[in-house]
């Protein structure tokens, strides 16, 4: 089985070296950001009570911020990736990150 070619491989390479926020504030940034924001609308809570949901506050934060990165992402490059198997086998399939974001979208909305 051969290698897929991905459609918007050199904007995926450049996507792993930034971030895909070229001009943004960065990722860190962004999830530090959210979780203030998050963790202001619980502030009435008694300490104790708060330290219990922060894990979901600080998973809330990341799978948002995630989220939008692979939007943008996948609105750069496409829904799908071409693959060629052999010599005449090739096609279309669903790509790998459309995949991820589908997962990661499920994950959040259950939190």
């Amino acid at each position: 089985m051969g290698a897929p070619v991905r459609r918007g491989q050199i904007f995926l390479s450049a996507c792993a070296r930034t971030g895909c926020n070229m001009g943004k504030k960065s990722k860190k940034t962004r999830i530090a950001e959210r979780y203030a924001e998050v963790s202001e609308m619980f502030k009435s809570l008694p300490k104790n009570q708060f330290k219990l949901i922060e894990p979901q506050i600080k998973d809330e934060a990341f799978l948002k911020i995630s989220l939008e990165d692979m939007r943008e992402a996948i609105n750069t490059g496409g829904y799908t990736d071409s693959y060629k198997n052999g010599a005449e086998q090739n096609g279309e399939k669903v790509s790998a990150l459309l995949q991820a974001y589908n997962q990661t979208e499920k994950r959040y909305a259950d939190l």
